[in-house]
């Protein structure tokens, strides 16, 4: 279905070294399509290597449930071997209090600063005792679980963990004013990680929590990182829903939602950047709306951000470097391959 493909079908299973014949047939035909996502596409499958495995997995999870091709699997199957090693380390250790502020502290202190929201975020996670170190392990817990992992060894029993998990106050952190202010979608992802496993249902207390701390008549009053976590808060609730496009979501389910966003997607594109008016559109994309109004406003945005010599859309602090644009681009690729059906998975197999 989609041409520029194949490309990363020969990178992924070749791994790294000169690209093969077909894989540059495959490039050179690429510079023919019509669309900027088959050109961001080309863009990324052709330097894929060039990425961190994380940034590879994220670019290759994406692509999959966007078609199913097991191409994609392997930087999957590579960052969820590493994670699941991590798991059953943590959870050797995991009943020593020592053991979990050392983890907490080491994260913390390895946390990004590069942007005035990260170096909030470090201040925050700093003053909120073990909490750095429950939302890593709840992640590799979440992931490990959409993985089929769990049951598979070294995670035949992920007991402890979970024990651990049940005792946290996740509603007293993520819920709270502060975190919200600054961290909003991770709010978002970790709540539905918890209903996800089954450990707690915080969903209704989180929707209220969002309405309370960014009304709509509040809107004007929000400056720019306020207003974009509000938006990035919105969107990932639907992305989170769908259990990160694994499968179409009811607009009805979330109608206060995509109320809001219809009525206020002008000032999305005008005030925030690509990330999020990307993930705007792939909202409307989950509810199955492909010809909306919103969905025409992103892509003419982005085609209007794209960068013709670079052949992606850049960042307007990083500008075109391939690593930190990874998130933006692969959002656009997306919205411009979007496909009748999602493909729920991968289901992994550890070696």
């Amino acid at each position: 279905m989609y041409k520029s493909w194949p490309v990363l079908l020969c990178l992924v299973l070749l791994g790294q070294g000169a690209m093969p014949a077909v894989a540059q047939q495959a490039v050179q035909a690429a510079d023919t399509e019509t669309t900027i996502g088959d050109r961001i596409y080309n863009t990324y499958a052709t330097q894929l290597q060039a990425l961190s495995l994380n940034e590879r997995k994220h670019f290759a999870l994406r692509m999959y449930r966007l078609s199913g091709d097991d191409s994609y699997l392997a930087p999957i199957s590579r960052d969820a071997e590493r994670d699941a090693k991590s798991l059953h380390t943590t959870m050797q250790h995991i009943a020593d209090p020592k053991y979990r502020r050392q983890q907490a502290a080491q994260i913390v202190e390895h946390y990004r600063t590069d942007t005035k929201k990260y170096r909030l975020r470090k201040k925050l996670l700093a003053r909120s005792g073990e909490i750095a170190f429950a939302k890593s392990l709840l992640y590799d817990v979440y992931q490990a679980d959409d993985y089929g992992l769990i049951g598979q060894k070294p995670l035949e029993n992920i007991e402890p963990a979970l024990t651990y998990l049940r005792g946290v106050d996740w509603a007293g952190f993520w819920l709270a004013p502060a975190t919200l202010d600054i961290y909003t979608a991770q709010s978002v992802n970790q709540i539905y990680y918890l209903y996800h496993l089954g450990l707690v249902d915080l969903r209704a207390e989180l929707n209220q929590a969002l309405r309370q701390r960014f009304p709509d008549q509040r809107d004007a009053a929000l400056n720019e990182l306020e207003f974009n976590n509000k938006i990035y808060g919105l969107t990932h609730i639907i992305i989170a829903a769908s259990d990160y496009y694994q499968r179409f979501v009811e607009r009805l389910d979330h109608a206060w939602i995509y109320a809001y966003l219809e009525d206020n997607i002008d000032r999305i594109i005008a005030t925030t950047k690509p990330d999020i008016y990307a993930e705007v559109a792939l909202c409307f994309l989950l509810a199955n709306e492909r010809e909306h109004a919103v969905v025409s406003k992103v892509k003419q945005a982005l085609e209007a951000a794209f960068d013709a010599q670079a052949q992606m859309i850049p960042s307007i602090e990083t500008g075109t470097d391939l690593a930190q644009g990874e998130h933006r681009n692969t959002l656009a690729i997306m919205i411009y391959r979007w496909p009748e059906k999602l493909h729920p998975g991968p289901i992994l197999q550890l070696p």
